[in-house]
């Protein structure tokens, strides 16, 4: 991605050599591809990223269908049994001679699409067909040096707009030069037309905007000091409208939001889309849960793919001047009770699809291969087994991206509905994640392991001695949908509720370098964890944490709840400070259980903050964007027995308070 380009897509030469993993093989009869791992260095024939076959024969005097795209259009996670070039080859083979050569990529980005399509002319299709647009607005990752990894100019030229146009500015030059990318692709599509007289198919992606909800650790940029507090009391009124069911009023308190913030936070436009649905107004739910998932676009924070109204815009755009044939996903996975909304049934999480939405997609892309009026009928899908797999999958797959856990249950649900018979691998799946460390010793894992599924994902699972807070979700959604499953643990232990699950440290909201403590960039923290003690065992709970509050105002506080319930106040602190506290709790309940954090609105300095971000801009490293409400250094749970050596001795050497009380106090600088 650039800031911009000079010159314009220009065709191949006719010696092209390769795509992806496949040489390209001249014969009488055509070009076959024939797969040279050493051409995709690391990915290696058995990747899931490309197609797994070896060897396109040459086309003789089949029609070739080439088919360009990403995970969506290599049919992830299904791939294996349902790819969507396989089914639009089962239909085309109902009606003529075709053969359809699948160059769809999972993770493909606008680099692969370009080169993808440079090689269309060797190839010599008689149909292109391009199903992308789900990875074009994603945020450049880190490169080896923390430093952003995209065309150098690209940083100076968002740090220029940030600085004339906020983070708003930021955004909308971000966006401009994604588009710039896209372009490149589609250009490249009209001058493979030109040479090789094919018809051109594209299809404009669509997003799952009934099944998702904004990323949970970021809320809005920094705002001047009346917008932000402004923004916070809209948004408290905007939930409690919902709440108590008055769903009317809360589409006037998002948009004075969106008037703070500019556009740049997913928040007010998912309650308003939220509100809309309950009204049954479907065009304005769609307008305001687009822009709720386009607004993370272009702050150079970490998010999932997702096609935004600018690349749809773009290829209808390119549809219309160029004459190519366009398939409209929004219209072709519409739900048929709300059709200005995408149906729930067709989408795994946010852009991939179930077998039903890949059933539906690509008979409507074979519809227009065959053109003529044509329209094949979508296939049954797949067997239920496969169908409950996918389903898990999709379930650990939006647990991990932070989704709520009624769309991860609901997943699960889904998954024993079509296949009862998977309950072993979820109960393993649960006990795995409930397992004291290391992990690998549980029965479980060599169950597990034994799944050639189900393998590659065990890292995840077992890899750290502390879960991410995202596969705490998984576990008890597991245990809503499943049951518990048995636990162990010591009645006296103690918790390190910040153990690292990631190596590197605590990430942050961007790409920039991970943290040795957590920072948040939202007005709640949520802490999972699980207590060892029995559920019958009376108790006594100690909490020690460190924190900070860097913006925040004198005189606030940061209120500690357990489970939701308020336990404690304490004192906004600028410097660290150590409390050390005892909970009101007498014994604990089996399961996953949650601390929480509610820190007070911050206020940085809303001049500075742009200046910072932009200098950083300048040397090519990520912007904060996002201002942080407070900071963990340390929280450490422990549980004792009461009325033990450990509760008496604990409770006398610190004189540990009750919640009533104020909690003994350590300020450092």
């Amino acid at each position: 991605m650039g800031a911009a380009r000079s010159t314009s897509p220009a065709l191949p030469s006719p010696a092209v050599a390769a795509v992806g993993p496949w040489r390209l093989e001249e014969t009488p009869d055509g070009v076959a591809l024939r797969r040279d791992d050493a051409l995709d260095v690391g990915l290696g024939s058995a990747s899931p990223d490309w197609s797994p076959i070896d060897y396109v024969p040459p086309q003789g005097t089949a029609r070739r269908v080439v088919l360009l795209g990403e995970s969506t259009a290599r049919g992830w996670p299904f791939e294996a049994a349902l790819s969507p070039t396989a089914v639009l080859q089962r239909h085309l083979d109902e009606v003529g001679d075709y053969q359809c050569v699948d160059l769809a990529k999972v993770g493909a980005n606008g680099e692969d699409l370009i080169s993808a399509a440079r090689c269309l002319p060797t190839l010599d299709p008689a149909v292109i067909v391009s199903f992308a647009g789900n990875n074009w607005m994603l945020s450049p990752p880190a490169g080896p040096d923390g430093a952003i990894d995209a065309d150098p100019a690209l940083a100076g030229h968002l740090a220029d707009a940030l600085r004339t146009g906020g983070y708003a500015g930021m955004r909308s030059a971000f966006i401009q030069a994604a588009l710039q990318d896209a372009r490149e692709y589609l250009d490249l599509l009209v001058l493979a037309q030109k040479a090789t007289g094919a018809s051109v198919v594209i299809a404009i992606p669509e997003y799952d905007l009934q099944g998702f909800a904004p990323p949970t650790d970021i809320e809005t940029p920094v705002l001047a000091e009346a917008s932000m507090q402004g923004w916070h009391e809209l948004r408290r009124a905007a939930e409690r409208a919902l709440d108590e069911d008055r769903a009317g009023d809360v589409a006037a308190l998002a948009g004075r939001m969106i008037d703070l913030d500019q556009g740049c936070s997913p928040v007010p436009g998912w309650l308003a889309g939220r509100a809309a649905m309950r009204l049954q107004d479907g065009p304005a739910a769609r307008r305001a849960l687009e822009q709720s998932r386009d607004a993370v676009v272009g702050l150079l924070v970490r998010s999932t793919p997702r096609v935004t109204v600018e690349v749809q815009d773009l290829l209808r755009s390119a549809a219309d001047d160029h004459g190519f044939t366009c398939v409209d996903m929004r219209l072709v996975l519409a739900d048929p009770d709300l059709p200005d909304l995408p149906d729930p049934a067709c989408f795994l999480d946010f852009c991939h699809l179930t077998d039903v939405g890949i059933e539906r997609a690509t008979a409507a892309l074979a519809g227009a291969v065959l053109g003529d009026g044509v329209q094949p009928t979508p296939g049954s899908g797949l067997p239920m087994e496969v169908q409950a797999f996918g389903h898990a999958r999709g379930a650990a797959q939006l647990a991990l991206q932070g989704q709520p856990a009624y769309v991860v249950r609901e997943h699960l649900h889904a998954a024993l509905r079509a296949d009862p018979g998977i309950g072993g691998l979820l109960d393993d799946v649960r006990d795995l994640l409930a397992a004291p460390q290391p992990a690998w010793t549980h029965p479980a894992f060599a169950r597990l392991a034994a799944r050639p599924t189900f393998a590659r994902f065990l890292p995840v699972l077992v890899g750290s001695s502390a879960e991410w807070p995202d596969l705490w979700l998984l576990r008890s959604s597991l245990e809503d949908v499943c049951g518990r499953g048995r636990t162990s643990g010591s009645p006296l232990l103690e918790l390190d509720l910040l153990a690292l699950a990631a190596p590197e440290g605590h990430l942050q909201a961007n790409w920039a370098p991970a943290r040795a403590h957590l920072a948040s960039c939202c007005t709640v923290t949520t802490l999972p964890f699980e207590p060892a003690a029995p559920a019958d065992l009376d108790v006594v709970v100690y909490l020690e944490v460190e924190y900070r509050t860097p913006h925040a105002a004198a005189g606030g506080s940061v209120g500690v709840c357990v489970d939701g319930a308020a336990v404690i106040e304490l004192p906004v602190s600028r410097p660290w400070a150590r409390h050390r506290m005892l909970l009101p709790v007498r014994r604990w309940s089996s399961g996953v259980h949650v601390l929480g954090f509610r820190w007070p609105v911050s206020q940085p300095d809303h001049g500075a903050a742009i200046e910072a971000d932009a200098s950083a801009l300048d040397r090519r490293q990520f912007p904060t964007v996002f201002p942080v409400y407070g900071e963990l250094y340390a929280a450490r749970l422990t549980t004792v027995p009461a009325g033990g050596t450990e509760a008496q001795s604990a409770d006398g050497a610190d004189g540990c308070p009750g919640a009533d009380t104020p909690p003994s106090t350590t300020v450092r600088a």
